[in-house]
């Protein structure tokens, strides 16, 4: 028996299946590899700002309010904080090294990028990057009165009370993202009932916002010259033993 051969219709129609088919597998796994290398740089900022935040945590703790040598303790503003800590000395030093020498560490944050330095008070040690793919940063400061924008603790008679860091993954002044985020409160506002939304018991950051600022929009979190949304990472650090800068410090 003959067997009928292929006709060129059906050899291009089986050809052009086949690049369908490719097609279809190579956006897949272009797909698969995006996704993968997203997840990958989501996970590396998170654990970058985690380390930030602990860096920081670990420096207020040991900060002092001004050194006879370096000068401030602790300088901030919205971008930045520089503060002197005591460095723990090694066991081999005996317990006439006191507390140590003191240490200077920086943490700021500049296009997208947040840089921490970390070294002698009197060096200059090269910053290192922490986290990449951060929006917008903001440092804030509380004197046990008001929140403040910047903060020198020679100059103000001690240290503060409180250190706030926020950051938004995307920059909240980007006139879409503001956009998305008034379109989701409106959505959040109302129940399909109409009936108001009860608050999140969970999300305390608004409860945190008012109580130590009465001049603080919960719903725009408290930026008196443009309007900011709720940040994607908050952490408010306590300084419990704020010294008062004219405490004798040994150099």
């Amino acid at each position: 028996m003959r067997r009928r051969a292929l006709t060129l219709l059906e050899v291009v129609i089986g050809i052009a299946l086949l690049a369908m088919l490719l097609g279809a597998l190579f956006l897949f796994f272009a797909d698969l590899v995006s996704t993968r290398e997203s997840a990958v740089r989501i996970q590396e900022r998170d654990a970058g700002i985690s380390a930030a935040f602990e860096l920081l945590e670990e420096s207020l703790i040991a900060a002092m309010a001004s050194h006879p040598q370096h000068g401030p303790g602790l300088r901030g503003d919205e971008r930045s904080i520089e503060l002197l800590a005591w460095t723990v000395p090694p066991l081999s030093a005996g317990a006439a090294a006191g507390r140590g020498m003191p240490e200077r560490r920086v943490l700021r944050a500049a296009d997208g990028v947040l840089l921490a330095w970390r070294g002698r008070a009197d060096g200059h040690p090269a910053p290192r990057e922490m986290a990449r793919g951060v929006g917008f940063t903001r440092f804030r400061f509380h004197d046990g009165r008001a929140w403040r924008r910047d903060i020198d603790s020679a100059r103000d008679g001690g240290l503060p009370r409180l250190v706030e860091v926020a950051i938004w993954f995307d920059d909240p002044r980007d006139p879409a993202r503001i956009e998305r985020d008034d379109d989701a409160e409106g959505m959040d506002a109302e129940l399909p009932d109409g009936s108001a939304a009860e608050p999140d018991p969970a999300d305390d950051s608004a409860a945190f916002s008012a109580a130590f600022s009465a001049t603080d929009d919960p719903e725009r979190f408290g930026d008196s010259d443009f309007g900011l949304p709720r940040p994607d990472r908050l952490r408010v650090f306590v300084i419990p033993d704020a010294r008062l800068a004219d405490e004798e410090i040994e150099p």
